[in-house]
């Protein structure tokens, strides 16, 4: 049970260099197979969150080769439109994900 004023939400990680510390260090199954476009996610399952999928497709699109890219291209790559795009780049760059410089993302 939490005191009052505690807060009850979990803390994201703020940069992606906090991730390995939050993975398990074996994955043994994976359930679906990953992609790195948003239209090749088509899961029946009914547990399968597309968002953040499409979310997670948007991470992916980053790369060595593109590692600074604007809503456009970022959609481009993810098969997002581009206002979807936009919007998941807003957040992503909220939760500390990603950076920008008001044209441009990049991850953290």
């Amino acid at each position: 049970m939490l005191a009052p004023g505690q807060n009850h939400r979990v803390r994201l990680p703020r940069s992606a260099r906090d991730f390995p510390k939050l993975l398990p260090t074996k994955v043994h199954h994976v359930p679906y197979p990953l992609a790195t476009n948003a239209k090749d996610m088509a899961p029946t399952d009914p547990n399968f969150i597309a968002g953040l999928a499409k979310g997670l497709a948007l991470l992916g699109a980053f790369d060595t080769t593109h590692q600074r890219m604007n809503a456009t291209q970022a959609a481009s790559r993810a098969g997002l439109t581009r206002a979807a795009a936009r919007r998941y780049l807003l957040t992503l760059e909220a939760l500390g994900y990603l950076e920008s410089d008001g044209s441009y993302f990049w991850l953290t």
